[in-house]
């Protein structure tokens, strides 16, 4: 059965190969200050790897992730590898088998969205360090800024980061979100605080997680605060 983000998983994944054939993993991420192609690719893969163990082992506690060491020369092959593992055992494991997962649900489906994540905005990163960059899909980008009701509470107290004390609104011309005061979950509908971002999905997932972007914010020091990675 086709499902949007198995699919983007591996349409991003035949990206990041394609970067890889062509650009140096020495060459330095803007968007991730301190990290090489190297360190990006090393992370991703890591991240695939660790999802599938604790898909395929039905883990059901809080894990943290292990960084494997790589050699540089089958870097490459290495991440094509481990998307395609991460890939099949998320398509052979059924959505509502009881994993742990960062979103609080506590079921395998879940993974499948937060790993095209992962992988959409790591593969931004990627390409933009290459000079060339291939749009997220809208449609995906809407779906991801959904995620964040969930998984945005998670990521500040996994960073001993407290959540904001105002409300950020996110607009597109297709729907709306609130990024709510105190505990980060998502409300739908569209209520008229000061503080807004407004732009097209993709736009304003990259403005929140601190990548070029062409969104309107009108109070940027707000969305500083806010700001899931920088």
């Amino acid at each position: 059965m086709h499902d949007p983000f198995i699919e983007s998983l591996k349409e991003d994944g035949e990206l990041i190969d394609a970067a890889l054939a062509t650009t140096q993993y020495s060459v330095a991420i803007p968007t991730c200050p301190g990290w090489t192609v190297q360190n990006l690719i090393e992370h991703l893969g890591s991240e695939h790897l660790w999802v599938a163990d604790l898909i395929t082992n039905r883990v059901q506690i809080a894990t943290r992730r292990v960084q494997p060491t790589i050699e540089i020369e089958s870097l490459r092959d290495w991440y094509r590898k481990t998307n395609k593992r991460l890939r099949n055992v998320l398509m052979e494991t059924s959505p509502n088998t009881r994993v742990w997962n960062v979103n609080g649900d506590d079921i395998a489906g879940s993974w499948r969205r937060r790993q095209a994540h992962e992988t959409a905005i790591h593969r931004f990163d990627l390409e933009y360090a290459a000079g060339r960059v291939n749009d997220i899909d809208e449609i995906l980008a809407e779906a991801f800024l959904d995620e964040l009701g969930s998984f945005l509470p998670f990521l500040h107290k996994f960073l001993g980061l407290a959540i904001p004390d105002e409300d950020l609104v996110l607009s597109s011309s297709a729907a709306s979100w609130t990024l709510e005061a105190g505990v980060g979950t998502i409300r739908n509908g569209p209520p008229l605080p000061s503080a807004h971002i407004a732009g097209a999905a993709s736009s304003i997932l990259l403005a929140l997680w601190d990548r070029p972007h062409d969104a309107e914010i009108n109070r940027p020091a707000l969305l500083s605060r806010w700001q899931l990675a920088k």
